[in-house]
Protein backbone atom coordinates (compact mmCIF):
# COMPACT_ATOMS: atom_id res chain seq x y z
CA UNK A 1 0.00 0.00 0.00
CA UNK A 2 1.31 3.43 -0.92
CA UNK A 3 1.59 6.15 1.65
CA UNK A 4 -0.53 9.33 1.22
CA UNK A 5 2.64 11.33 0.44
CA UNK A 6 3.47 9.04 -2.47
CA UNK A 7 -0.11 9.22 -3.69
CA UNK A 8 -0.12 13.02 -3.57
CA UNK A 9 3.20 13.14 -5.38
CA UNK A 10 1.85 10.90 -8.12
CA UNK A 11 -1.38 12.89 -8.31
CA UNK A 12 0.42 16.23 -8.61
CA UNK A 13 2.21 14.91 -11.68
CA UNK A 14 -1.12 13.98 -13.22
CA UNK A 15 -2.98 17.15 -12.26
CA UNK A 16 -0.42 19.62 -13.61
CA UNK A 17 -0.88 19.74 -17.35
CA UNK A 18 1.85 22.23 -18.11
CA UNK A 19 5.46 22.67 -17.03
CA UNK A 20 6.14 25.03 -14.15
CA UNK A 21 9.72 26.04 -14.98
CA UNK A 22 9.02 29.55 -16.24
CA UNK A 23 6.67 30.22 -13.36
CA UNK A 24 9.08 29.26 -10.61
CA UNK A 25 12.10 30.98 -12.13
CA UNK A 26 10.76 34.35 -13.22
CA UNK A 27 9.93 37.19 -10.84
CA UNK A 28 6.68 39.02 -11.49
CA UNK A 29 5.07 36.05 -13.23
CA UNK A 30 2.05 33.97 -12.31
CA UNK A 31 0.43 30.98 -13.95
CA UNK A 32 -3.19 30.59 -14.97
CA UNK A 33 -5.08 27.73 -16.58
CA UNK A 34 -8.51 28.17 -18.18
CA UNK A 35 -10.60 25.15 -19.19
CA UNK A 36 -13.91 25.60 -21.02
CA UNK A 37 -16.93 23.30 -20.96
CA UNK A 38 -20.36 23.68 -22.60
CA UNK A 39 -21.74 26.25 -20.14
CA UNK A 40 -18.83 27.23 -17.93
CA UNK A 41 -15.12 27.70 -17.60
CA UNK A 42 -12.81 26.93 -14.74
CA UNK A 43 -9.76 28.96 -13.84
CA UNK A 44 -6.76 27.94 -11.75
CA UNK A 45 -4.46 30.77 -10.73
CA UNK A 46 -1.10 30.48 -8.98
CA UNK A 47 0.87 33.57 -7.99
CA UNK A 48 3.98 34.07 -5.86
CA UNK A 49 2.92 35.79 -2.64
CA UNK A 50 5.65 38.43 -2.95
CA UNK A 51 4.12 39.59 -6.24
CA UNK A 52 0.79 40.25 -4.53
CA UNK A 53 1.95 41.44 -1.09
CA UNK A 54 5.30 42.99 -1.92
CA UNK A 55 8.73 41.72 -0.91
CA UNK A 56 8.61 42.43 2.83
CA UNK A 57 5.46 41.29 4.58
CA UNK A 58 5.96 39.43 7.85
CA UNK A 59 2.71 37.83 8.98
CA UNK A 60 3.25 38.92 12.59
CA UNK A 61 2.44 42.49 11.58
CA UNK A 62 -1.26 43.51 11.58
CA UNK A 63 -0.85 45.67 8.46
CA UNK A 64 0.50 42.62 6.61
CA UNK A 65 -2.39 40.50 7.85
CA UNK A 66 -4.76 43.16 6.55
CA UNK A 67 -2.94 43.14 3.18
CA UNK A 68 -3.37 39.37 3.00
CA UNK A 69 -7.08 39.60 3.81
CA UNK A 70 -7.62 42.35 1.20
CA UNK A 71 -5.72 40.37 -1.44
CA UNK A 72 -7.79 37.25 -0.74
CA UNK A 73 -10.98 39.32 -0.90
CA UNK A 74 -9.95 40.90 -4.22
CA UNK A 75 -8.89 37.54 -5.66
CA UNK A 76 -12.30 36.14 -4.66
CA UNK A 77 -14.00 38.29 -7.31
CA UNK A 78 -12.64 36.82 -10.55
CA UNK A 79 -15.03 38.58 -12.93
CA UNK A 80 -13.71 41.96 -11.72
CA UNK A 81 -10.15 40.82 -12.39
CA UNK A 82 -10.71 38.81 -15.60
CA UNK A 83 -13.43 40.64 -17.52
CA UNK A 84 -15.48 38.91 -20.21
CA UNK A 85 -18.23 40.27 -22.49
CA UNK A 86 -21.45 41.24 -20.74
CA UNK A 87 -23.34 39.30 -23.45
CA UNK A 88 -21.97 36.05 -21.98
CA UNK A 89 -24.03 36.66 -18.79
CA UNK A 90 -21.47 35.00 -16.52
CA UNK A 91 -21.42 34.66 -12.76
CA UNK A 92 -18.99 33.19 -10.28
CA UNK A 93 -20.27 29.84 -9.03
CA UNK A 94 -17.16 28.97 -6.98
CA UNK A 95 -14.20 31.04 -5.80
CA UNK A 96 -11.64 29.45 -3.49
CA UNK A 97 -8.53 31.47 -2.65
CA UNK A 98 -5.75 30.42 -0.31
CA UNK A 99 -2.29 31.54 0.65
CA UNK A 100 0.10 28.67 1.14
CA UNK A 101 3.09 30.04 2.98
CA UNK A 102 5.79 28.41 5.04
CA UNK A 103 5.91 29.91 8.50
CA UNK A 104 2.67 31.86 8.23
CA UNK A 105 1.32 32.28 11.74
CA UNK A 106 4.35 30.71 13.39
CA UNK A 107 7.07 32.40 15.42
CA UNK A 108 9.58 32.21 12.57
CA UNK A 109 11.16 34.68 10.22
CA UNK A 110 8.16 34.88 7.88
CA UNK A 111 9.51 37.95 6.15
CA UNK A 112 12.25 35.74 4.76
CA UNK A 113 9.85 32.83 4.16
CA UNK A 114 7.34 34.93 2.23
CA UNK A 115 10.08 35.97 -0.21
CA UNK A 116 10.59 32.39 -1.39
CA UNK A 117 8.90 30.86 -4.42
CA UNK A 118 7.32 28.13 -2.29
CA UNK A 119 4.73 30.65 -1.02
CA UNK A 120 1.79 31.23 -3.34
CA UNK A 121 -1.69 32.55 -3.61
CA UNK A 122 -3.74 29.83 -5.19
CA UNK A 123 -7.21 30.42 -6.57
CA UNK A 124 -9.73 28.07 -8.13
CA UNK A 125 -12.77 29.50 -9.86
CA UNK A 126 -15.81 28.05 -11.59
CA UNK A 127 -17.55 30.58 -13.81
CA UNK A 128 -20.94 29.72 -15.30
CA UNK A 129 -22.29 31.54 -18.35
CA UNK A 130 -25.65 31.65 -20.07
CA UNK A 131 -23.93 32.27 -23.41
CA UNK A 132 -20.45 30.72 -23.25
CA UNK A 133 -19.91 31.37 -26.98
CA UNK A 134 -19.82 35.11 -26.23
CA UNK A 135 -16.64 34.59 -24.19
CA UNK A 136 -14.23 35.35 -27.02
CA UNK A 137 -11.82 37.62 -25.15
CA UNK A 138 -10.80 38.28 -21.59
CA UNK A 139 -9.45 41.62 -20.35
CA UNK A 140 -7.04 41.36 -17.43
CA UNK A 141 -8.03 44.21 -15.09
CA UNK A 142 -6.01 42.05 -12.69
CA UNK A 143 -2.86 44.03 -13.53
CA UNK A 144 -4.46 47.28 -12.36
CA UNK A 145 -5.24 45.73 -8.98
CA UNK A 146 -1.89 43.92 -8.52
CA UNK A 147 0.87 46.21 -9.86
CA UNK A 148 3.78 43.91 -8.85
CA UNK A 149 2.65 41.17 -11.23
CA UNK A 150 4.22 41.78 -14.62
CA UNK A 151 2.74 38.89 -16.56
CA UNK A 152 0.73 35.71 -16.45
CA UNK A 153 1.44 32.56 -18.41
CA UNK A 154 -2.05 31.52 -19.49
CA UNK A 155 -2.88 28.01 -20.66
CA UNK A 156 -6.25 27.65 -22.38
CA UNK A 157 -8.15 24.46 -23.21
CA UNK A 158 -11.28 25.11 -25.27
CA UNK A 159 -13.08 22.49 -27.34
CA UNK A 160 -10.04 20.25 -27.22
CA UNK A 161 -7.72 22.96 -28.53
CA UNK A 162 -4.88 23.87 -26.19
CA UNK A 163 -2.86 27.01 -26.36
CA UNK A 164 -0.50 29.11 -24.33
CA UNK A 165 -0.34 32.89 -24.21
CA UNK A 166 1.65 35.35 -22.20
CA UNK A 167 -0.53 38.17 -20.90
CA UNK A 168 1.14 41.27 -19.47
CA UNK A 169 0.23 44.66 -18.16
CA UNK A 170 1.25 46.15 -21.54
CA UNK A 171 -0.86 43.57 -23.44
CA UNK A 172 -3.72 42.71 -21.05
CA UNK A 173 -6.16 41.13 -23.51
CA UNK A 174 -6.50 37.38 -24.04
CA UNK A 175 -8.06 36.12 -27.25
CA UNK A 176 -9.97 32.92 -26.63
Amino acid sequence: MRSPAVYLTLMSGVVLLYPDEAFTQETGTGRMEIVFSDTAFSVSLNLPSAEILGPEHPSENSAAQTSIAVAISDLSEPLKLFVVADEAVCFTAVANVTLSAVGLGQATDTAQNLKGNQNHFQAEYQIRCQNIQAVETMRFEFFDRFPNVEKLLVYVNRSGHRGTQEISRTAPDLSL
